[in-house]
């Protein structure tokens, strides 16, 4: 048999020889036992996770047809025989004389979602440095784990015991037949040996998962120190670690098995959960200050001393915390002080970066009277700015604040951008040159907890999608948005009353389904910048008088006849669109498809803002449906009829949509 190092070795280049020319691959990393087993056990389940840039059936079985005709042959060990298990999940082979490539394939959206989704397996694979392409902490990072990851990531607590139960492991396959590709989840039966290892598994790796939260780490721990570290946490957890002791020398060791191991486990779990319910940590919110009229895209440090452009009705926070930490600037000053507390202090170690003398200056003007500090960005370096500071020194401050600080139970903490860039980025493991990335909004909160001096991440799920997506520049997926104005109860109940009477007489026509509204603006962005999106929409409060029905013959977009109930256009409506339009320019990816040619004013609206009804011929209505069918002749039948609100003024809110075909999900409403 040859050295184990060496067959190592040689099937990292076999692996690499035979996966290297598929087309995007963007990695591909061994994973698991794999780099510290020293014996042949190794082969039986070896873990490799391949990414590329987008995963199609074609590229799938490219993958798969040049793993199988790996033969050990290839990898010196003659008289054995090769298995693929290119499922997802615990699956495991233990069949004599088989070499098993356990090959996770995921594109880079796949990859994103299985972060999010289990960020403490992705986080344990990047453990491992690839040895083809990027790292996969680079395509996107796991690092940041949080207490509630324990409970909500794909397996959760009691989902470990309901497998158990039910003697079996549930694992995932590739389903290519729907568009997009998707996952189908499937049942497995196991062998009361293959139950206890489980078990074995579950154990272990809520324990470390644990600690990798707890202590914000991701190293390698030996069985003894593990089970060493779990058990100072909690003098109860003694048991539990001595229960994985056990069954660890079973499993490896050939020692005895140990009692009543589903028993204990299940015990395990249940005392678990009531210890992490029952665990009572100091709650730090993070918040950037309210908005100033020089957040305008220049430098804004600590040089110039703005007054924040907010009050009392921004300030959409019901906590009440013991305590307020502020910096010394204007801005966290009055924001801190709209925050209901007990207490308020100010500290300049929270203060904004010292930007220098390139306070006040737009980008383009540093670019052109410091270029070598641009040089260095580019560079990945972090140079102070002139006669100022760096990020690291910033992150030096902050660092000593969260030292001497002796927190209460609640404590909110009023900063800057770039003192919360520091914050995030470390927590997420960034190199500093990511830092700057991160765009952080004015007002909004970061909840983070801390444990024996440690920071843990309690941020929301947009939060961490929207900095991690920020960090390694994904952007995706586009979704088409509708900023609407959601008319009052009494007219929203009028729509429906017709909407109800072509669903009797054409119920497959269209907009039958859509909420009551009128379209203020369409487009299509990313859901990175939805946040940003939301911030950028300022609540206006726009009232219209009701006119007559309005009949669209041969609709431009629907090729159908559309019935509406016209909207009496005003000033203030046509003002708030074209700011809205403006406003939204940075986030619009692609115009909104229609299936025609627009000319004039229309053509003109298209080409600058992706939608064409931006201006003066704009007419604002609330669609009812639109049809090609025996609703034409309902419509016949109502334009006779008299509106029973007409002339009548009817105020209303403003609301964004995420638009999927027909189906209109609700994101951010204003009141």
């Amino acid at each position: 048999m040859q050295n184990i190092n060496i067959l190592k070795e040689k099937i990292k280049a076999v692996i690499v020889d035979k996966l290297s020319p598929t087309e995007g691959l963007t990695s591909i990393t061994f994973v698991g036992s794999f780099e510290s087993s020293m014996d042949l056990s190794l082969i039986s389940d070896i873990d490799i996770v391949v990414i590329v840039n987008e995963l199609s059936a074609s590229i799938f079985d490219e993958i798969q047809n040049a793993a199988s005709s790996i033969e050990g042959v290839d990898l010196g060990l003659d008289d054995y025989t090769i298995k693929l298990n290119m499922a997802f999940g615990p699956l495991k082979f233990n069949d004599n004389k088989t070499v098993v490539f356990h090959i996770m394939v995921y594109d880079v959206v796949g990859h994103r979602k299985h972060v999010l989704e289990s960020p403490f397996t992705c986080l344990d694979w990047e453990f491992y440095p690839a040895i083809y392409g990027k790292n996969l902490s680079e395509i996107y990072p796991a690092s940041g784990v949080q207490l509630d990851d324990l409970a909500s990531s794909r397996r959760g607590l009691m989902s470990y015991l309901d497998d158990l139960k039910k003697n079996v492991i549930t694992y995932r396959e590739y389903d290519f037949s729907t568009v997009p590709y998707s996952e189908k989840k499937i049942d497995f039966q196991i062998d009361d040996r293959h139950k206890k290892e489980y078990a074995y598994h579950v154990l272990k790796f809520l324990q470390l998962n644990l600690l990798k939260v707890l202590f914000q780490v991701n190293i390698r721990y030996t069985i003894a120190t593990l089970t060493e570290n779990f058990s100072s946490l909690n003098p109860s957890f003694r048991t539990y670690a001595e229960f994985l002791f056990e069954l660890h020398l079973w499993k490896y060791e050939k020692a005895k098995e140990p009692s009543e191991i589903f028993k204990r486990l299940e015990e395990f779990i249940i005392d678990l959960s009531t210890w992490l319910n029952g665990l009572s940590l100091i709650e730090l919110s993070f918040i950037r200050h309210g908005r100033t009229e020089l957040n305008d895209g220049s430098f804004l440090g600590v040089r110039r001393n703005p007054s924040v452009d907010i009050s009392f009705k921004d300030i959409k926070y019901d906590e009440y915390f013991d305590e307020v930490y502020t910096g010394t600037l204007r801005r966290t000053i009055e924001t801190g002080m709209l925050l209901k507390y007990d207490e308020i202090y100010q500290n300049e170690l929270l203060n904004e970066i010292d930007y220098g003398l390139a306070e006040g200056l737009t980008l383009s003007e540093l670019s052109i009277k410091y270029p070598e500090l641009v040089k260095s960005w580019r560079k990945y370096e972090d140079p102070k700015f002139p006669e100022g500071e760096n990020q690291m020194d910033v992150s030096i401050r902050l660092q000593k604040f969260l030292r001497d600080g002796f927190f209460k139970k609640k404590t909110a903490v009023v900063t800057h951008n770039v003192v919360l860039r520091t914050l995030i980025g470390n927590l997420y493991n960034q190199k500093v040159y990511n830092w700057y990335k991160m765009n952080i909004n004015h007002l909004e909160v970061h909840n983070i907890l801390m444990f024996q001096g440690i920071l843990i991440p309690n941020f929301t799920k947009e939060q961490q999608k929207k900095y991690k997506d920020e960090i390694v520049g994904f952007k995706g997926p586009i979704t088409k948005y509708g900023v609407f104005w959601i008319p009052s109860e009494k007219l929203r109940h009028y729509v429906e009353f017709w909407k109800n009477k072509f669903r009797e007489v054409e119920p497959d026509a269209i907009f039958l389904e859509h909420p009551v509204h009128a379209t203020f603006f369409l487009f299509n962005g990313f859901e990175h910048d939805q946040s940003e999106i939301i911030s950028s929409i300022k609540n206006v409060k726009i009232n219209f008088l009701v006119d007559s029905w309005k009949i669209f013959e041969n609709d431009l977009v629907t090729q159908g006849d559309s019935l509406s109930i016209g909207l009496v256009p005003n000033s203030p409506a046509f003002e708030f669109q074209r700011q809205l339009a403006e406003s939204l320019l940075n986030f619009i990816n692609k115009p909104v498809f229609y299936n025609n040619n627009w000319e004039g004013k229309y053509k003109e609206s298209y080409e600058l803002y992706g939608f064409p009804f931006v201006g003066s011929h704009w007419i604002p209505h609330l669609t009812i449906a639109s049809v090609k069918k025996e609703g034409k002749k309902l419509i016949e039948t109502i334009k006779k009829t008299k509106i029973n609100l007409r002339n009548e003024e009817i105020n209303g809110s403003l609301a964004l949509f995420k638009i999927l075909g027909d189906h209109h999900q609700l994101i951010h409403s204003w009141e």
